[in-house]
């Protein structure tokens, strides 16, 4: 009976899905009926959080996401764990660190320690987020029309975007 449930066939009169061996139309996790599922959740999120901000936190905010980001060249844009001395600025780090103090209290963002120094780290929470953060991914992208940094297929992180335009 299992065996068959396992290959896709009908057990009685339910279809089980073989990928996930559960019973078709069940919502996963209670998420099937919430738009944007996880995904979305976390990128109404991160909005509304940026919404908070005010304008140096906003520009703080594009900064932030944006050095925790690597550059996929013919791949995905993945997160990057960043020593949290590399999100330093010349500037007052007050908005920074109230950033980051709202997303990772909304788990947005993790923190960690780099295993060879033991320095705390920072990273963005849900690879999701990257791609479901319309604000983020349009960050991205305009970083891609205006920077002609030649990542090749290096991967290199934007370590050089620490002038940010006035705009936000």
């Amino acid at each position: 009976h299992t065996d068959h449930a396992r290959h896709g066939q009908d057990v009685g009169k339910e279809r089980v899905d073989p990928r996930l061996d559960r019973r078709i139309g069940e919502p996963r996790f209670g998420l099937g009926d919430e738009v944007g599922g996880v995904s979305g959740a976390l990128a109404r999120r991160a909005e509304h959080l940026y919404d908070a901000l005010d304008d140096d936190g906003r520009v703080a905010c594009r900064q932030l996401f944006l050095r925790l980001i690597t550059l996929g060249e013919g791949t995905e844009d993945t997160r990057r764990r960043t020593r949290r001395s590399e999100l330093e600025t010349t500037h007052d780090p007050a908005p920074t660190d109230a950033v980051i103090e709202a997303f990772g209290r909304h788990r947005l963002l993790s923190f960690d320690r780099d295993p060879a120094t033991r320095e705390p780290t920072v990273e963005i929470a849900h690879e999701a987020l990257l791609r479901a953060w319309t604000r983020l991914r349009g960050w991205v992208d305009e970083v891609r029309r205006v920077d002609k940094i030649p990542v090749g297929g290096t991967g290199k992180p934007w370590s050089v975007l620490i002038e940010v335009p006035e705009e936000v």
